[in-house]
């Protein structure tokens, strides 16, 4: 192995974190970083709403005690919760991975799926 490498010093500019970011995986689940998770006030349940007209999902905090309540799951380095029914119901397309762009409106995750979502496609 040789030692002779050109390093260069990247110049550029420094990253950021560009908004809030979540993702509908192949599985269903719905996932979303602990930096979007802990924005939106950390919430262990939640109800699933959708606007057929405009087809963007929200997801807002509710009680356990909830009769539509879901159950937000911890993963290593994320939150998600199950949509694969939801999806399913509302004909929402995961047969691929997408990243959405979400806000935060009265407490509600609204997370607009007529944007142009960057797949897992190659």
């Amino acid at each position: 192995m040789s030692n002779n490498r050109e390093w260069e010093i990247f110049k550029g500019k420094k990253s950021h974190f560009n908004g809030m970011k979540v993702s509908l995986y192949k599985s269903g689940q719905l996932g979303m970083g602990m930096r979007v998770y802990k924005a939106w006030g950390e919430p262990k349940q939640v109800t699933l709403w959708f606007d057929v007209t405009s087809r963007i999902i929200g997801l807002k905090p509710c009680e356990d005690s909830d009769e539509f309540a879901h159950k937000m799951y911890a993963g290593k380095s994320k939150m998600a919760v199950g949509l694969q029914e939801f999806c399913n119901h509302y004909s929402i397309d995961h047969a691929v991975t997408r990243q959405y762009d979400a806000q935060i409106e009265d407490g509600m995750l609204i997370i607009p799926l007529e944007q142009h979502p960057h797949t897992d496609e190659k």
